[in-house]
């Protein structure tokens, strides 16, 4: 083939001859051109022509340039440098976490790629002075360097970070019922917290029982590190009930919320309590109130009803319920329970805008039988036990202020238990029809603040009933003075303690012409000698006298037995107060008396008014004892009173 034929385009050479003839060439035609002779040195001088353009071809494709300068001044060194490298380094980069600081680590990372190989990359990390793993990429060598040697920030560590801060995931944990209650917390406030800190939604699944989270990816992952923490961290422990009476599954619900630990019966007679590791006070609680729920609940006083013998200015008088919640929660009660007052309706406003008052000078204080009550007929039996043949029992009668309830749960016609007014003719046959739990809630008259000693007494108040249901309804009272708040000026030598076996029996005084009602309580009690105290009463005693004598810092109650024994009988802890007690003569024969309470177990409080008579001579019936009270149950103008939150004032 020609030089004028190679010299023409590749579609033009593959072209039928056909085709060619009509095409138009700037040289001639293939076929006019004659073939010349060939000659020996023609020859060779295209030979060498071709080998002089080759020649100059290879020279021009491995001319010296940069690149390679710099890969043969590389393979002629003895090795890389740090100077090498941080050639390779850029100046500066973009903001951590924008693109622009993607884009110029990708550059740099590509750049220490391109500029040496795996062996020279672990000599540089050498030089830097680490140490390269063997096994690792090129990649992850020249991602050491950038990271650790030029101090920017991690690449992937920034992409996850801000994957941790838009993306929004869900996940869903199974849990066991005592998971979930330590999970929610006190009414659901734990719960609660936990959406507000991880910025999560959370939500429990009742089948099958499990916790539903959805929110940003990053709480989410710290969310599961608290929830594996939180499973892995519960405690449990097993109690024995100390009677027999099995506990229902209300009140071991009531238990839990108010001790914050789990409990639940693990086998007949006994139960099984779960709390978060290092939580002392959950499991304690519980335990007291395990004790007080198996005790058998203290009974409702008996019902009374005080009328007026005649009505008011010969008008008969109507009565209704009323709703009423009280200030202060009433313990084992359930939260569906409604409370109303019994009260009368009241009538036409008089020209000076009064109502008319309640006149308790004569009053029927009647039954629900309709049987005029006796107050020497108030007093229990005493107990006929061996144990109490030397003690000698007195007897005294105490009027508390308060306000008997009518309590009416859901699907009893709690919202509208009475339709039309009683009279009074109607109100004992109502009363008598209806199986509706009572409850009495203690509270203070405003007229108690009148006149009382500034420096109220604070006592330590423990009660103990007996676990043997053959004992009667007879309990141990044991209350002693303590002041956690003197300066240890002077060693207290002995605690003037006052232990005493006593039995009572309450009578609820319904009085709807007034504001507040009255429980009558009439006690029968015996002083123990300290020789005859039970032997864990003894030694706790003793405890409180050392611990009101150490230093200020650590001046706190010591933990009261739950269980003790008097003459071989088991008593247990029912009740665990302190009293701030306020103490006047009211007259000769009676005391006034105002106490702020601290139940120790809930740390609940509240407020008792009353007056009590050490002597019941004279008191002839319950009508002389009421005509006492009538001042302070009166409707009276407003009394300034101390601002106290502890207090309740009827």
């Amino acid at each position: 083939m020609t030089a004028s034929l190679l010299r023409l385009p590749l579609r033009a050479r593959l072209v039928p001859r056909t085709l060619c003839r009509w095409r138009t060439y700037a040289t001639p035609p293939l076929a006019a051109i004659q073939p010349r002779p060939s000659t020996k040195h023609s020859s060779t001088a295209e030979e060498d022509d071709g080998a002089s353009s080759v020649s100059g071809a290879t020279k021009k494709l491995h001319g010296k340039t940069k690149v390679q300068d710099f890969l043969d001044y590389v393979a002629s060194s003895s090795g890389v440098t740090l100077a090498d490298a941080e050639r390779c380094r850029p100046v500066n980069h973009a903001a951590p976490g924008s693109l622009e600081y993607e884009q110029d680590y990708q550059n740099a990372l590509d750049t220490l790629m391109r500029s040496f190989n795996l062996k020279q990359l672990r000599d540089i990390l050498s030089l830097y002075g680490s140490t390269p793993r063997p096994g690792r990429t090129k990649r992850s060598y020249a991602v050491h360097i950038i990271e650790h040697h030029w101090d920017w920030p991690s690449l992937t560590e920034l992409q996850k970070q801000r994957r941790d801060t838009t993306e929004i995931v869900s996940a869903t944990y199974p849990l066991t019922p005592y998971q979930s209650f330590l999970l929610l917390g006190q009414d659901g406030a734990d719960m609660l917290s936990l959406s507000s800190k991880y910025h999560a939604r959370l939500s429990l699944q009742a089948d099958p029982l499990s916790l539903k989270v959805e929110g940003l990816r990053g709480p989410i992952r710290r969310l599961d590190l608290y929830l594996e923490e939180l499973k892995s961290g519960i405690s449990s422990e097993t109690f024995d009930l100390p009677t027999s009476n099995p506990l229902k599954p209300e009140k071991l619900q009531h238990v839990s919320r108010m001790s914050g630990a789990f409990v639940e019966t693990a086998v007949p007679g006994k139960v099984r309590i779960y709390s978060r590791a290092g939580d002392r006070l959950a499991p304690l609680t519980a335990r007291r109130l395990i004790v007080q729920a198996s005790l058998q609940a203290p009974t409702t006083g008996t019902a009374s009803l005080a009328l007026p013998a005649e009505p008011h200015q010969g008008v008969p008088s109507d009565y209704s319920l009323f709703p009423f919640q009280p200030s202060r929660a009433t313990p084992w009660v359930p939260k569906n329970t409604k409370f109303y007052r019994l009260r009368r309706i009241a009538g036409e406003v008089g020209s000076e805008g009064s109502l008319r008052e309640a006149v308790m000078l004569d009053t029927n204080i009647m039954g629900l039988d309709g049987a005029t009550i006796d107050p020497l007929n108030l007093y229990p039996e005493l107990i006929q036990h061996p144990s109490v043949n030397d003690l000698q029992f007195s007897r005294s009668l105490s009027t508390t202020f308060g306000y008997s309830l009518l309590a009416f749960r859901q699907g009893q016609g709690a919202l509208l238990p009475l339709r039309q007014p009683l009279s009074s003719s109607g109100l004992l046959p109502w009363l008598r029809s209806r199986s509706v739990d009572r409850t009495f809630v203690p509270a203070a008259p405003l007229l108690f603040w009148g006149t009382l000693p500034k420096q109220p007494t604070t006592y330590l108040h423990l009660i103990y009933q007996p676990t043997n249901p053959s004992f009667g309804e007879a309990a141990i009272s044991y209350e002693v003075p303590i002041s956690l708040d003197h300066d240890n000026s002077q060693q207290i030598e002995a605690l003037s303690a006052d232990c005493k076996l006593q039995q009572e029996r309450k009578l609820d005084v319904l009085v709807p012409e007034c504001p507040t009602d009255l429980q009558i309580i009439a006690t029968a009690s015996a002083a123990l000698p300290p020789t005859s105290w039970p032997q864990e009463l003894l030694q706790h005693h003793s405890e409180i006298l050392n611990r009101l004598n150490s230093p200020r810092e650590t001046q706190y109650l010591p933990e009261p037995p739950l269980l003790l024994s008097w003459n071989e009988l088991p008593f247990a802890l029912s009740s665990y107060v302190t009293v701030r007690r306020f103490e006047d003569q009211e007259d000769e024969q009676s005391i006034r008396l105002l106490e702020n309470i601290t139940d120790l177990t809930t740390r609940r409080k509240s407020s008792v008014g009353k007056i009590i008579h050490p002597s019941i001579d004279g008191l002839t019936s319950i009508q002389t004892l009421v005509k006492n009270c009538s001042q302070y149950i009166q409707p009276t103008q407003p009394t300034t009173v101390p601002t106290d939150d502890l207090l309740d004032i009827a």
